[in-house]
């Protein structure tokens, strides 16, 4: 038989589509219906009156603040590496995990992750 070989080729993303992906994954279902569900609208409708849409806005940041602290955070250690490596592609999370928490730190981050 013949055999098809396919390769796979990156390609080329814009800051726009990246924005938008990135922006997409940030706009969970939690963070949309967090206000929803906690206003005195939904919730009168089964006779109960929660705390409203101003009380889930200071939750909504804090998330939000962890989140981007977080992620600028992983970046910089993700750019340190590439540095220290020489490689600009294929540094996962494990790798950062490992160089920087060591063997055992890297497996209990590795574990924490899933």
């Amino acid at each position: 038989g013949t055999t098809a070989i396919f390769t796979a080729q990156p390609s080329k993303t814009s800051f726009l589509s990246s924005s938008a992906l990135l922006a997409g994954t940030a706009l969970g279902s939690g963070l949309l219906t967090l206000p929803n569900a906690v206003s005195p609208v939904t919730n009168a409708l089964n006779g109960d009156y929660g705390p409203g849409f101003l009380t889930s806005l200071p939750a909504t940041l804090v998330a939000w603040t962890y989140m981007t602290i977080s992620a600028l955070l992983t970046s910089e250690l993700l750019i340190n590496r590439c540095g220290e490596t020489g490689k600009v592609r294929n540094v996962g999370l494990l790798e950062l995990y490992q160089t920087y928490l060591g063997d055992i730190g890297g497996k209990f981050a590795g574990v924490g992750f899933l």
